[in-house]
């Protein structure tokens, strides 16, 4: 390997920069991209993409040209070619999470592709990928190296490295040992309501289509508590519901109005004619159809049925892990349950305030009336030893009744005749639990 050429000094400036790592050099400084590119066809950096940017890092065979004094010593022969980047397994794992779970690496050269496949392979051996995640490389031999961080876990296996153009799926020529889901749709004429040998066929490739989910770890059941002929493939946290119906069965029973559509037992169809497989997300909208045609039958177009449905639940779990910052389901789990906890804490304490205010007011009422009562009391005795001072017998006959009047009014009031009971809880309307609730709300508990 030829040394690089001496760098002039504004080269030198940002080779010294990217060495730093200071202020790191991406492509948001368009006025940087020459000079960066001039280093990288020098092997002095190596540029990694990341969601359409690069940003670049100092290779090995940079970090000798700073230490011996913007140039190149002569290298031994017998030593290996020392150009590429130093990739430590804990240090590419940091970078792919910071960069959100996909790095690009733009056309490396043969020695820096292998060690970026090397880190990743260590970064597997060494047990550094979290659960519930798993890295895909794509550009292994050729062109821009992809790394990605997905999420899936070892029952995911066969779906991460499944290639597009797979074998297809066997379908057995008669129905022997069925699942127990295809069990059910045989055994019940009115939920798959075919006639023969359509039907027979139709069990067959709900078998295949069981087989394969089976073998891949996937789980076959039927789809909630829906009563249709179908069942359903459950890849992840994803449902895909799979039906099977004549093509002109399917195509009049979706051109007749839901008040005057028949049931499939009502409509005339030959028996010989062609079927078609429907698969939708369950529960869901938007479906995705296969059709018999003249030279591809259902038979040789299950293993596409199946690859759609991996393709896009990866894409699903993939979305959903960058917009919860790359978490895993188990993580995200996690802390839905300890913010409902707190959820729960903080709507019993709210509920316990509210009563308590309810008690306090309850208190308050009661030693109102009792320090009436007794005032009541205290005023009626000090109007009983003035009583006989008064001379006129009409005046003093009415002041007496007055005293008793007041004694009898005290007596009816104060609580300590009738003692109180601890006061009865009643139900809070949850708007009252607002004030005490802080960031909840009192209806439901928060979501993430």
């Amino acid at each position: 390997m030829q040394p690089p050429s001496a760098l002039d000094e504004r080269e030198l400036s940002i080779l010294i920069r990217i060495a730093s790592n200071v202020k790191p050099v991406t492509s948001r400084e368009t006025r940087l991209t020459r000079i960066v590119y001039a280093l990288q066809a020098q092997k002095l950096v190596v540029l990694t993409r990341t969601k359409g940017f690069w940003s670049a890092a100092l290779t090995e065979s940079g970090r000798l040209y700073l230490e011996s004094g913007n140039h190149l010593p002569a290298l031994d022969a017998s030593q290996p070619d020392r150009d590429e980047p130093a990739i430590d397994p804990e240090d590419f794992l940091s970078q792919l999470i910071d960069a959100g779970g996909m790095l690009r690496i733009s056309d490396p050269d043969e020695v820096t592709r292998r060690l970026w496949r090397e880190a990743a392979q260590a970064a597997r051996r060494d047990g550094l990928i979290p659960d519930g995640y798993h890295l895909t490389l794509r550009g292994r031999d050729q062109g821009d190296l992809e790394i990605r961080l997905k999420t899936g876990g070892s029952r995911q296996r066969h779906m991460r490295y499944r290639p597009k153009d797979r074998r297809p799926i066997p379908v057995l020529q008669h129905l022997e040992d069925p699942h127990p889901v295809v069990a059910e749709l045989r055994d019940d004429h009115l939920v798959f309501a075919l006639d023969d040998p359509v039907r027979q066929r139709g069990l067959r490739l709900f078998q295949a289509i069981a087989d394969e989910a089976t073998r891949c770890c996937y789980t076959v059941r039927r789809p909630g508590d829906y009563k249709g002929g179908h069942l359903e493939v459950v890849i992840g946290d994803e449902g895909w519901a799979v039906a099977i119906q004549r093509q002109e069965l399917a195509s009049r029973l979706a051109a007749q109005p839901s008040s005057s559509r028949k049931s499939p037992d009502d409509v005339d169809v030959p028996p010989a004619q062609r079927l078609r497989l429907r698969l939708w997300q369950w529960p869901g909208h938007g479906s995705y159809d296969w059709y018999d045609e003249d030279k591809s039958t259902l038979e040789s177009q299950l293993w596409q049925v199946i690859v759609h449905m991996e393709t896009v639940t990866r894409d699903i779990c993939y979305a959903v892990a960058m917009m919860d910052g790359g978490r895993s389901p188990e993580e995200r789990q996690r802390q839905r349950d300890e913010l409902r906890r707190e959820w729960e804490v903080a709507m019993a304490y709210a509920q316990e305030r509210v009563l308590t205010q309810d008690r306090l007011q309850a208190l308050a009422t009661e030693m109102d009336a009792w320090q009436r009562a007794r005032t009541i009391r205290q005023y009626a005795d000090e109007l009983t030893s003035a009583v006989s001072a008064i001379t006129d017998e009409d005046h003093r006959r009415s002041q007496s009744d007055w005293i008793a009047w007041m004694k009898s009014y005290a007596d009816t009031i104060d609580p300590i005749n009738e003692p109180p009971q601890f006061p009865r809880d009643r139900t809070v309307d949850p708007d009252e639990l607002i004030p005490h609730l802080g960031r909840f709300s009192p209806y439901n508990p928060p979501s993430i």
